[in-house]
């Protein structure tokens, strides 16, 4: 159960990353020529992670012989999954705003639950769907979909 602790405490600290970058983006990178930040982004992620990715993963071990299909799935996922990405990432940060990509990522776990469900034919727990329901409350309120005055109509006024 260690693990799950560390996993949780990482997951935490990449999200907390994740706004930093959203927001130094923002600010700072959207004066760039389109490419440049992207281009930036992936170049020095990828520096930073090679010297761990070096000597945690040893790839070199596992990947002495590497087949045409695996040179070609790691090419797809890098251009694809993580280029395409952040060009995607910036161009949306550029048209629509920071604050709309913030809340439009809150949907990654529930796309990522779903998609599961459908393909993988995972069974969840009744915290997965409490957790997806929260999601949709919170992303329903954070784009004024609803006031807090309807919250307090359908709830009523208490006292504290």
């Amino acid at each position: 159960q260690v693990g799950n602790g560390w996993g949780v405490i990482l997951v935490a600290i990449a999200s907390i990353c994740y706004a930093i970058g959203m927001v130094y983006s923002r600010k700072y990178l959207m004066e760039l020529p389109p490419m440049i930040g992207p281009t930036n982004q992936v170049l020095y992620g990828a520096i930073m992670t090679l010297p761990f990715m070096l000597i945690f993963d040893q790839p070199l071990t596992f990947l002495s012989n590497p087949t045409a299909t695996t040179i070609l799935s790691i090419l797809g996922l890098a251009l694809l999954g993580t280029v395409m990405a952040f060009v995607l990432y910036y161009a949306i940060i550029r048209l629509a705003g920071a604050n709309y990509l913030s809340t439009a990522t809150l949907l990654f776990p529930f796309v990522s639950i779903f998609l599961g469900v459908v393909f993988l034919h995972e069974h969840l727990d009744w915290n997965a769907y409490l957790g997806c329901v929260m999601i949709v409350i919170g992303l329903i309120i954070a784009n004024r979909l609803i006031s807090m005055h309807d919250i307090t109509q359908i709830f009523g006024k208490r006292k504290l």
